[in-house]
């Protein structure tokens, strides 16, 4: 019974030493029982920057001038066909909730249309003129909004001419002319 108790004890105490501590690499007896030490909050970013793979930053190449002719018409063609089936509708004397649905499709197309134009590498030779059609869209957007929650056709109308204030005419012709493009025409759309 002895030899049998002595292996009984034995495995007990070294099933308990395992819990207890565990051997690394090196040999050492590494304790399971949690240190804390305290760092300073700039130690502890540099500490947890340490080896980490950084992340790549992705750029976007240039687009060619005919690579950005392409994509300029893309881009903006959502937005003129909402804009004229609104027009269309207005003129045609659709009901009021025809219109404002437009109104709201409009507005829509044009906040996609900005974040296209914003999140594209355009030629150094029309960024500048992109940035002021982005200015200008951003500043139509409120109105464009407006006019889709309009209660009447005299408020729609209102919200549409304002919004009219910021098409960005001057911007976007410059940006066709730029890009070999012809005039806007609104049977385009």
């Amino acid at each position: 019974m002895r030899p049998t108790l002595t292996i009984v004890i034995l495995f007990t105490a070294t099933t308990l030493a395992g819990c207890a501590s565990a051997t690394t690499d090196a040999g050492t007896v590494a304790s399971s029982t949690p240190t804390t030490t305290a760092v300073s909050p700039s130690e502890a970013t540099r500490t947890a920057t340490r080896g980490a793979t950084p992340t790549p930053t992705i750029t976007p190449l240039t687009l060619s001038r005919e690579q950005a002719a392409e994509r300029y018409l893309a881009i903006i063609r959502p937005y003129n066909v909402a804009l004229e089936k609104l027009e269309q509708a207005i003129n045609s004397g659709e009901p009021l909730a025809t219109q404002t649905a437009l109104a709201a499709e409009t507005a829509e197309e044009l906040e996609t249309e900005i974040g296209q134009l914003r999140g594209t590498a355009w030629p150094p030779e029309v960024r500048t003129q992109v940035d002021g059609l982005v200015a200008a869209s951003e500043n139509a957007v409120d109105h464009w909004s407006e006019a889709a929650s309009a209660q009447t056709r005299d408020d729609l109308i209102q919200a549409v001419l304002a919004a009219a204030e910021f098409d960005g005419t001057d911007a976007a012709s410059t940006i066709r002319e730029l890009l070999d493009l012809d005039s806007y025409d609104e049977r385009d759309y």
